[in-house]
């Protein structure tokens, strides 16, 4: 496997103020290149999804994105994201090893490019779909756990489509001082959620996110491939921020690999 790929971290305190909870967070792996794709072993990877959410109004032709697409981005909150505090993300859930296979199952590789698996494939409806179809039963879970958008959801006021965009296969990596380090080896799932309804419901703050906002993508591709959150705008402009990891690193491939076949 070949070296991982290391990221200094933006962290609280890096300007010399005292007090801070995070500086023991030093630096944190945003992927590793050249990993075995996941096979199915009971001993593999960590599963998780990640969601790319799209304002459905900004899509371009033919529901391609565009650098001007506008985008949901958010920024975790410490006291509920103790591994992970002041990180810039897309939403992010651990889900059962099955949920994964099942999604796979609802799409088609069309490339795989070192870590990354690129897909094509239908679309679920959320008006039209229930939560017996992976692709909305994953996206919900994640929507009313992370955005706290249950009774929207419930009552049909937000809708949405989803398939499945990329897996990779990864690692993250927790340092602290005094702590030995600590890898997880992880397979990313990311959905390309669109918001076809409801588009205003995204909270600007939940527990899991002490800040939300819609960003361009050519905003955050900037970003992500900069390590620089100020190029996300003001909101996420903040010394204590940082932006990276795996679920940065899946959402990014997958919007590179959209706006190649849209050119």
């Amino acid at each position: 496997m070949d070296k991982p790929v290391y990221q200094n971290a933006r962290r609280d305190g890096l300007d010399g103020r005292a007090g801070s909870r995070h500086n023991a967070l030093r630096f944190h792996k945003i992927e590793t290149v050249s990993t075995p794709l996941f096979t199915g072993a009971s001993d593999g990877p960590s599963p998780v999804v990640s969601l790319t959410i799209l304002d459905g109004e900004t899509l371009g032709e033919k529901d391609l994105i565009t650098r001007g697409t506008r985008m949901v981005v958010a920024a975790r909150a410490a006291a509920a994201n103790p591994t992970h505090p002041n990180v810039i993300s897309v939403p992010t859930q651990r889900v059962p090893r099955a949920l994964l296979h099942e999604l796979r199952a609802h799409a088609i590789v069309k490339a795989t490019l070192g870590n990354t698996q690129h897909f094509a494939g239908d679309e679920a409806d959320s008006a039209v779909s229930s939560g017996h179809d992976a692709r909305i039963y994953a996206a919900e879970s994640i929507l009313a756990r992370k955005f706290e958008l249950g009774k929207e959801l419930e009552s049909g006021s937000l809708r949405f489509t989803a398939r499945l965009a990329v897996v990779v296969a990864g690692a993250t990596t927790y340092d602290a001082v005094n702590q030995a380090p600590i890898e997880e080896s992880i397979e990313m799932a990311n959905l390309r959620v669109v918001l076809r309804l409801g588009r205003a419901m995204v909270p600007r703050a939940t527990t899991s996110f002490a800040r939300l906002g819609w960003v361009s993508v050519g905003e955050f591709i900037t970003a992500a491939r900069r390590g620089d959150p100020s190029a996300l705008g003001e909101r996420f402009d903040a010394a204590e921020l940082a932006i990276r990891g795996l679920c940065i690193s899946s959402t990014c491939s997958a919007l590179e690999y959209e706006l190649a076949r849209s050119a």
